[in-house]
């Protein structure tokens, strides 16, 4: 199966004014593809703090550690949102190890933001920011195809009014 690389600027177009459930829609969508089975995506409203967890662990007896969190919160709110999703794992009785954080937005200065939460919270931190979400699609092929199917119709509207 071979990637179709989608461009920087259709990339951005498409991704940058998604709703929240829309970005869940599609992070889910590109998540299962590149991880597989081992991706449990979860949803909606009142989750607990987690829209997705590595089946990984819970498969050996063990409780799931690695949790994703979904948000189209913009940078300046990026740590206190994550800093919300871990208190509320805790709060309804997980045990996150690892929260990956999947965001539309660009977040500069990743690596200090996963050493803060670290600090605070003995949680490790991954950040899959939106030019991380491109890398991607545009190098793993079942993502590039999820990605691709998830946006049919709004590329092919693009592809049409460029025509007229």
């Amino acid at each position: 199966m071979s990637v179709q690389p989608v461009s920087s600027k259709l990339f951005e177009y498409l991704v940058t004014n998604l709703s929240g459930e829309r970005f869940e829609t599609l992070a889910k969508a590109i998540f299962s593809a590149e991880i597989g089975e081992d991706f449990v995506p979860l949803g909606g409203m009142h989750d607990g703090g987690a829209d997705g967890f590595l089946e990984v662990q819970v498969a050996i007896g063990k409780k799931p550690g690695t949790f994703f969190q979904f948000s189209v919160t913009d940078k300046d709110r990026a740590k206190t949102k994550i800093q919300q999703t871990i208190d509320a794992l805790k709060n309804v009785g997980r045990e996150p190890k690892l929260l990956v954080y999947v965001t539309n937005e660009l977040l500069p200065k990743q690596d200090l933001l996963r050493e803060e939460v670290f600090d605070k919270y003995k949680v490790l931190l991954t950040v899959k920011d939106a030019e991380r979400l491109k890398q991607i699609v545009n190098s793993e092929p079942r993502a590039n195809k999820a990605f691709l199917e998830f946006f049919a119709s709004d590329i092919t509207a693009v592809k049409h009014s460029a025509e007229n």
